[in-house]
């Protein structure tokens, strides 16, 4: 396994702040993806930041593909930054 495929895992928030924060500063996309539904994938853009309340900001998905996300358990949120993709679960959008 090379440098490159190595998965760094945190739970750190002070790590995740850093992370959703240079997303906000960048205007990043993210992909919301329900659990077991790789197939499905609605991107939308980060509009907003709160780390005090640890809650950002999407763009509102699609009719449909706002059905769909809510209707999931847990949802993927998935995005590259600095060549580096990054992803987390959620309960809820």
């Amino acid at each position: 396994m090379s440098e490159s495929d190595v998965i760094i895992s945190t739970r750190s928030p002070r790590v995740i702040d850093k992370i959703i924060a240079r997303h906000f500063e960048i205007r990043g996309y993210f992909w919301l993806i329900p659990e077991g539904q790789e197939s499905f994938q609605a991107a939308v853009a980060m509009v907003g930041n709160d780390p005090v309340r640890r809650v950002f900001l999407i763009d509102q998905p699609g009719v449909i593909s706002l059905r769909h996300l809510q209707a999931a358990e847990q949802i993927k949120v998935q995005a590259v930054i600095d060549q580096l993709v990054s992803w987390f679960y959620v309960p809820r959008l």
